[in-house]
């Protein structure tokens, strides 16, 4: 078994982690401290003894900014009618919450001798290939120089209509740019269920090598944020087909980074479907917008 782990830990040289609001936040919409110091302990064992680059795409701002009691529930002042006051009020809480949020990852990354920097994006700037490059050497210099890249959307500058679906479309975008090995996405629940109805009582599936039979099954009318299990099949069905591997885990298992780059069989997998693509081509299937 041990040999088995050697082998599959060797394979990996560079993974995206993306984090999701559920995991971040408390119902309370404040900092899950626990969980996330854990996740960060993790992060950071996981960079010094295996010496993999790791990429992390975080949601929370906007759940951040709404815990700030002091607001209350503010009224939107603007002369631009064609602005929706609802998103703007999002784009507030975000502008509010994100420096929140950056300030618990580099307070929890100094406790392990690691620098993080902070990239916030737009749909628009992965669609222009001058800003996608610039970006994306940006990156690759930070993982250089062993610091740990933390991309959000930059949702005051994302307009309704050119933003990321959510977060996940966001870090299959960046597993894609930097050809990473492995893309993992930490959710609030343990996979992909057999019977989606059932929930947290359910099976979960291990491994899905088909992701249209599964997306079919999937309602996410009841889902709070933009994401949702749903969202997920697309980034899947396009990484996978890079030649890249995505896992869904439950955010609050205990070591969970550890145990999947130990090769340990938890959450959903979806299996790389090919062989590692191009950067060029991996921009034209996932950033590229039609003109």
């Amino acid at each position: 078994m041990a040999e088995q782990i050697n082998k599959k830990s060797s394979g990996l040289k560079r993974i995206v982690i993306k984090i999701g609001s559920k995991v971040l936040t408390d119902e309370n919409d404040q900092h899950n401290k626990k969980v996330i110091s854990s996740l960060i302990e993790d992060i950071a064992r996981v960079k010094k003894k295996q010496k993999i680059d790791i990429v992390l795409v975080t949601s929370g701002a906007v759940a951040l900014g709404r815990s700030v009691n002091s607001l209350g529930n503010f009224k939107i002042e603007t002369s631009a009618i064609k602005y929706n006051k609802a998103i703007i009020k999002e784009q507030i809480l975000a502008a509010i919450g994100q420096p929140k949020l950056m300030a618990f990852y580099i307070e929890e990354f100094e406790k392990y001798g690691f620098n993080c920097a902070q990239l916030l994006a737009t749909r628009a700037v992965f669609a222009d290939r001058e800003a996608y490059l610039s970006v994306r050497t940006v990156t690759e210099n930070l993982l250089k120089l062993n610091v740990v890249p933390i991309f959000n959307e930059n949702d005051v500058l994302s307009p309704e209509e050119l933003d990321f679906s959510d977060n996940d479309q966001l870090s299959s975008m960046i597993a894609a740019m930097i050809v990473a090995d492995q893309l993992i996405i930490l959710s609030s629940v343990d996979g992909v269920y057999e019977n989606i109805n059932l929930g947290a009582g359910a099976k979960v599936v291990k491994e899905i090598l088909n992701v249209d039979e599964y997306a079919e099954k999937v309602d996410d009318s009841g889902s709070l944020g933009k994401g949702g299990m749903k969202s997920k099949f697309l980034p899947a069905e396009i990484v996978t087909s890079l030649g890249i591997t995505m896992q869904i885990a439950n955010g609050q298992e205990k070591n969970v980074i550890g145990r999947i780059i130990a090769g340990e069989n938890i959450g959903t997998i979806f299996p790389a479907r090919g062989k590692k693509t191009k950067a060029i081509r991996n921009w034209l299937s996932t950033a590229a917008v039609s003109r």
